[in-house]
């Protein structure tokens, strides 16, 4: 039960990482959005992710 909790848990948290890569396809390859914003912005999202996983729903580690 938990391994599928946290299965779903992460299928969750990477949805809004594969919408910011989906807006950031807009752009221009090289361009200044992909080579600037994408970097800090799928880190921090990720970063997101991770905390809430581990603070919920039995706190500690994700793994």
């Amino acid at each position: 039960a938990l391994a599928g909790l946290e299965a779903a848990l992460f299928g969750v948290g990477a949805v809004p990482i594969a919408l910011a890569y989906r807006w950031a396809a807009r752009y221009p390859a090289r361009g200044l959005v992909q080579l600037l914003a994408v970097p800090p912005l799928i880190g921090g999202l990720w970063a997101s992710r991770e905390v809430v996983m581990g603070a919920w729903p039995y706190s500690g580690f994700p793994w």
